[in-house]
């Protein structure tokens, strides 16, 4: 009787010990963390997150409840680029790289400054810009170069379309990054990044003219972009342009070797050219054109062309991507939602969804129908819906899991047109919602 007794008190102690130890392992797993994790600089995360739509509505209730969200990893930067765009003379990239609202966020340290990059696409384009700024520096440090200063004198503003094809002062994100876009945005033109009033291009037109094109010329030698939305390269870009327009500056600064992939301004080649060729008062006019003759009402037109935190070159990409959907209906939508970038990351995301969009539509299935309510989607004509996400890396976040089981993104067919990769967890909750992901696209 007594071993009986002890014998069942026994069973009874295993049993709550095994519950408790279950009990651990799931919270452990519900609560898994990246320790090495980098508090980011600045306000670069925040916003509140969408609210949370009711669990259950495509799947079981028991199933969401049981769903972990899970923080974003750190990963090594020798793990996500060739070592020319970790290093080299003159510039570090920091050995640890977080994810901050799915895109992988690079410091780059250079003796010409500081620089936050937000994803894998934009690191190739910085580093180029740090050896152009490092070029411009070794030339301004020359005896003809400062002869030349004293010729050209002051630079005065050339015109107020300059200021229209120049974005904002910073090259950092706001809080919320890309991942609100996968949020419902606003239907009315609010939270435009700032905004510029346009006009005529001055007095001195044929002035402003000749030191434009100088100054498209020198970004052209550089490999970088005339309108780049780097604030420090921009300045030089500006005093350097004026010194040879004005003050008859006669050196080449051509460099001799061009990180890869660095001057692609977009990935279309149209593009690449235009913005060197083409005087910016010219590419404004053809882009409002182009807007207007797809339907685009006149407000919407303007607010696109005033905000600054799409450059001139983001601003004629996106257009170069609707106009290779001309006859897809919706196209206003995506212009409207493109006024609602809020920062540089939330501006590249809109114009490399749209080129992502586009390769989908051109590769043998058509897009019929575009809408933007956050993010971008095209339907098929068959019902099929497709979202191109230019993400890096997509963890299973509470933003991305009430996208995932969104009922207005309900169809028979749902893929996601991803650029980077999902994280396991994310790969099985994505699949559990029906979805196809495309990775790498």
């Amino acid at each position: 009787m007594i071993r009986g007794k002890w014998l069942g008190r026994a069973l009874l102690h295993n049993a709550q010990h095994n519950t408790r130890e279950d009990a651990m392992r799931e919270e452990r797993e519900r609560h898994t963390v990246t320790k090495t994790r980098r508090v980011p600089s600045g306000a670069t995360v925040g916003a509140a997150l969408a609210a949370s739509l009711i669990l259950g509505m495509a799947f079981g209730t028991a199933a969401w409840g049981q769903a972990a969200f899970e923080e974003p990893p750190v990963f090594t930067a020798a793990n996500l680029a060739p070592p020319a765009l970790l290093a080299g003379p003159g510039f570090t990239v920091d050995r640890q790289v977080p994810v901050e609202t799915s895109l992988y966020r690079f410091t780059i340290r250079a003796d010409v400054g500081l620089f936050e990059v937000g994803g894998r696409t934009l690191l190739p384009i910085r580093v180029q810009e740090v050896k152009a700024l490092q070029k411009l520096a070794e030339t301004s440090n020359t005896a003809e170069f400062s002869e030349a200063v004293v010729q050209a004198g002051a630079r005065p503003v050339m015109s107020a379309v300059n200021m229209l094809t120049h974005p904002v002062d910073t090259i950092s994100g706001l809080p919320g990054g890309v991942e609100r876009m996968f949020g419902r945005v606003g239907a009315t033109l609010e939270g435009i990044g700032g905004a510029s009033t346009t006009g005529q291009a001055g007095g001195a037109v044929a002035r402003a003219l000749g030191y434009e094109a100088e100054r498209r010329t020198l970004a052209k030698e550089l490999g970088v972009d005339p309108y780049t939305s780097n604030p420090v390269l921009r300045k030089k870009l500006d005093d350097v342009a004026w010194v040879r327009f004005a003050g008859r500056l006669g050196v080449n600064l051509s460099i001799s070797v061009l990180v890869p992939g660095s001057i692609i301004i977009s990935s279309t080649t149209w593009v690449n050219s235009t913005v060197y060729d083409t005087p910016s008062g010219d590419l404004v006019v053809a882009n409002q054109k182009k807007l207007q003759a797809m339907g685009v009402p006149d407000a919407t037109v303007k607010a696109f062309m005033e905000n600054q935190w799409l450059t001139l070159s983001l601003k004629t990409a996106l257009v170069e991507s609707l106009d290779r959907l001309a006859r897809v209906a919706g196209l206003e939508e995506v212009v409207a939602f493109a006024t609602r970038a809020a920062s540089l990351d939330e501006a590249r995301f809109v114009v490399q969804s749209m080129e992502m969009l586009v390769r989908y539509h051109q590769g043998g299935t058509p897009i019929a129908l575009v809408t933007a309510p956050g993010p971008i989607v095209g339907r098929t004509a068959t019902g099929g819906v497709v979202v191109p996400a230019p993400l890096d890396y997509v963890a299973w976040t509470e933003r991305m899991g009430g996208f995932a089981r969104r009922p207005d993104l309900q169809a028979t067919q749902r893929i996601v047109l991803l650029a980077g990769k999902l994280s396991p967890l994310a790969t099985q909750r994505f699949a559990a919602a029906g979805w196809t992901i495309l990775e790498g696209f």
